[in-house]
């Protein structure tokens, strides 16, 4: 009947995507560089700058990262895109310029003018304060918070703490390209957590 041909589309249609999501994920490690012992010993550094130099490769990161998130949090869920410090940037630019709508920036404290939220947060290497302007969102922004990897999830976690300090605005998602998924970092998230690529 009609329904089960829609299920048996619909299943496929999910297979062939988790297929194209693993595959991808596959394809970004393997050309990613790692650095053991660094910034700190048991630390295996992955370089994010190991796919943003290889331009093609980055070109189809970008390209699968809009279409996972179309998929996964919807391209209408968001009107805002917010990059923390310092690699959120280099992915969150790109994004707020294919979806059109503005990108801001988290970052550490004393590098943003004006008045600014802040909040101190500790990360698997230190502990940090991070801050936003306080004129940086207008109520109703639905934000899409984006950094490089998810670990711990200290930082994500601060991110969305930092923006609920802000009135009427809210945090819908986060994405990382990046996850390591036995450090459970998405545990400490109020938000759904997209990434791609589980080291």
């Amino acid at each position: 009947n009609r329904s089960s041909c829609r299920n048996q589309s619909h299943i496929k249609m999910q297979d062939n995507y988790s297929n194209f999501k693993q595959e991808l994920g596959e394809k970004i490690k393997a050309a990613a560089d790692y650095y053991p012992d660094f910034p700190r010993p048991g630390v295996n550094f992955m370089d994010l700058f190991s796919i943003t130099s290889k331009p093609e490769l980055f070109k189809e990161v970008n390209e699968a990262t809009i279409k996972v998130l179309d998929q996964e949090l919807g391209k209408d869920s968001f009107n805002v895109i917010v990059g923390l410090e310092s690699r959120g940037f280099i992915q969150g630019t790109i994004l707020a310029q294919h979806y059109q709508v503005p990108f801001l920036p988290i970052r550490k404290s004393g590098k943003l003018p004006g008045e600014c939220y802040t909040i101190e947060y500790g990360t698997e290497y230190s502990k940090d304060k991070v801050q936003i302007q306080k004129n940086a969102l207008k109520p109703g922004s639905k934000v899409l918070l984006i950094d490089d990897l998810l670990a711990t999830g200290g930082t994500l976690e601060a991110g969305e703490k930092l923006i609920s300090l802000i009135p009427d605005v809210e945090v819908v998602g986060s994405f990382c390209l990046f996850d390591i998924p036995f450090l459970k970092g998405s545990e400490k998230l109020e938000k759904k957590v997209v990434t791609i690529a589980k080291l």
